[in-house]
């Protein structure tokens, strides 16, 4: 994903949308990713032009639900 400002609008939805809605700790989440998101675009070459953020995700990590 290209480390530009708007682009930490879809990392926040696509994070609220995994947790569904409803998530008692939705906001947290989606505020985590923004700092996320934006740490990686300041400490890294994806601000600048032809960059790219890669980020790491853990595979088939477990969500807690709401029941």
């Amino acid at each position: 994903m290209a480390g530009r400002a708007e682009r930490a609008r879809v990392t926040r939805a696509f994070a609220v949308g995994v947790l569904g809605p409803g998530y008692p700790y939705g906001d947290d989440a989606a505020l985590l990713v923004s700092e996320l998101f934006g740490n990686s675009v300041r400490h890294s070459q994806s601000g600048t032009a032809g960059g790219n953020g890669h980020g790491r995700g853990q595979r088939g990590a477990r969500v807690p639900r709401q029941n």
